[in-house]
């Protein structure tokens, strides 16, 4: 590899790749409010395969509870031997979500992930775990967040999955969207901090729904697995500067997945592909590891 290039990219030399920190959700407490996620069983698989592949260190947990989400999390943070050995981070987040009101200045929003339990956990809590000042071990290092939930009410995003037909979808989507006009206008929502040397991947747009079906799982997972997937089978993900592949997963997205009827594009606020913001310092290029 060119030496420009080198000095243009964060270090992924290191004798680990690093940890991969799996939280997924499927089966929620009836007593919570909350449908089951189904189709999550698949992203569970493809994301353990995929990164794997890769050569992380998976860390693995599905169906935890609020305080079972912050107790894992911080336990991987706290594994600093093998943060400093390691060239990244990554956590995948699968789980109900949402934009609200949590301990914040009234009429502000900000976004977060539901435990088993139906318990809201900020989204910001978790990433400020791996950031340069709880992680030190992390700092100047690539650490990446894949967020497969909800950034509105649940109402569409737990009924889209089950099976109803266009008509009802689209009466749902109608109703979904005069609510959180009414709710949203008094209320400002305040994004996720992205600290330094950090990529955040949404499945939608703020005040949109994550989509996700039982055949195939949710959308932004199938599609980055798919990616990855097909960029190692070719050869070229050893050679793409990584958010080129995160761009790809975008387009799959887009265009392969997100095909709404016409009578609910008349609706598009309600759902929508996916967005990823980062504040990378430099090329992300994986490499081999022996």
């Amino acid at each position: 590899m060119d030496t420009k290039i080198k000095e243009c990219a964060y270090n992924f030399g290191y004798a680990k790749r690093g940890i991969a920190l799996l939280i997924h959700n499927e089966e929620y407490d009836p007593n919570s409010d909350f449908n089951d996620r189904l189709g999550d069983n698949i992203d569970f698989k493809h994301m353990l395969e995929i990164f794997k592949k890769l050569g992380f260190d998976v860390r693995p947990y599905r169906n935890l509870t609020s305080t079972d989400i912050i107790e894992k999390a911080e336990e991987v943070s706290k594994m600093k031997d093998l943060h400093k050995e390691s060239d990244c981070f990554v956590c995948v987040i699968a789980a109900h979500g949402e934009e609200m009101e949590i301990q914040t200045a009234e009429g502000t929003k900000e976004h977060v992930i539901f435990g088993t339990n139906g318990k809201p956990v900020r989204t910001s809590e978790i990433v400020g775990m791996f950031d340069e000042r709880n992680c030190k071990e992390l700092a100047d290092k690539p650490k990446f967040f894949f967020i497969q939930a909800c950034r509105t009410g649940q109402v569409i995003g737990n009924r889209l999955d089950i099976g109803h037909d266009v008509s009802k979808v689209d009466q749902m989507v109608r109703d979904e969207i005069f609510k959180t006009t009414q709710q949203n206008s008094s209320n400002q929502i305040i994004d996720v901090e992205c600290p330094a040397d950090t990529l955040l991947m949404f499945a939608s747009l703020s005040s949109n729904s994550a989509v996700r079906t039982p055949s195939t799982g949710g959308w932004l997972l199938a599609s980055l697995y798919n990616q990855i997937k097909e960029y190692i089978k070719n050869g070229k993900l050893w050679s793409i500067e990584f958010t080129q592949v995160l761009n790809s997963t975008l387009q799959e997205m887009a265009t392969k997945f997100y095909k709404p009827s016409d009578e609910t594009s008349k609706w598009y606020g309600a759902f929508s592909p996916g967005c990823f913001t980062h504040t990378l310092s430099a090329d992300v290029l994986f490499n081999k590891k022996l």
